[in-house]
């Protein structure tokens, strides 16, 4: 049985070869003293699967190979639903957290048992450089909701680190038919439902931004297929908000919240920073 401080590394992985060998050298550097590494190998064409293969080498580290393509939200929640500690984390397979990083998100959730995931700031390199800043999500189950809708949707906290016990509240993650839009954004509104966020100040975590990647698919969307993709966003972000025990005044909160963003994003119009905005191009490496 793994102790309480025991962290599993989720890492999907598909077609990563010219980046996942320096991702799990990252992870492999780790100061925190327990942890384990599941990688999942999203049936890769390029030789992912043989490099992460050197890596199991280290006992901490285990590998297994997908016999098909499940695609990025399948991918992840595979791994999600096989990992078996108390504190788990999702490391795309490009991105480079600093050696202190599992150590100081460990801390910061033993210091508050209430906390539901903590995450830190996020240094994007590549093709540009640019920090991602997000506050800390506090207050009741509503306003964390809020918070996660109108203000953290350039995905920071996903790659923070949950209690387990969140993650058996909320189930795994559901994909859609616009290439799994926001997704992972719909899952932290439900984790937010559990508990609080906590920021911690320090940019310790690097996310590649490169050509390729899916959001920048997202970029070249037209209008008809950005609004459909934020309908179906906005639409399941309100019916799990609204499957809280909310009175009318709040319902009616978390609908104007939600019908906000939709104006915002939905046709490519508002104002928002690329950094912090939903526009299909803000997101994902």
């Amino acid at each position: 049985m793994n102790g309480a401080d025991h962290v599993t590394v989720c890492v999907p992985v598909h077609n990563g070869r010219d980046f996942v060998a320096e991702t799990l050298t990252a992870i492999q550097r780790q100061t925190h003293p327990t942890l384990t590494v599941l990688i999942s190998d999203d049936a890769s064409e390029d030789g992912s699967a043989e490099i992460c293969r050197a890596f199991t080498r280290d006992p901490r580290f285990r590998l297994v190979v997908q016999p098909e393509r499940l695609g990025w939200i399948r991918n992840c929640n595979w791994l999600l639903a096989n990992a078996d500690s108390e504190l788990l984390c999702i490391q795309p397979h490009d991105d480079l957290p600093q050696p202190e990083y599992i150590a100081r998100l460990v801390a910061c959730l033993a210091a508050e048992p209430d906390c539901a995931l903590a995450f830190t700031d996020i240094q994007v390199f590549g093709l540009y450089d640019r920090v991602y800043r997000q506050d800390s999500i506090c207050g009741s189950a509503l306003e964390r909701v809020l918070a996660v809708i109108s203000r953290h949707y350039d995905g920071t906290a996903w790659r923070g680190l949950m209690r387990q016990r969140a993650r058996d509240a909320v189930g795994l993650m559901r994909g859609n038919r616009n290439d799994d839009f926001a997704a992972d954004i719909a899952w932290l509104a439900r984790v937010a439902q559990v508990g609080s966020f906590r920021r911690i100040p320090e940019k310790l975590y690097r996310k590649r931004r490169r050509a390729g990647s899916v959001s920048l698919r997202w970029g070249h969307w037209d209008d008809t297929m950005r609004a459909d993709a934020w309908c179906i966003h906005c639409c399941e972000l309100l019916r799990d908000g609204l499957a809280m025990p909310l009175s009318h005044d709040e319902k009616w909160r978390l609908v104007r919240a939600v019908l906000a963003e939709f104006r915002l994003h939905a046709h490519g119009s508002g104002t928002a920073s690329p950094a912090t905005s939903r526009t299909p191009s803000a997101r994902r490496a």
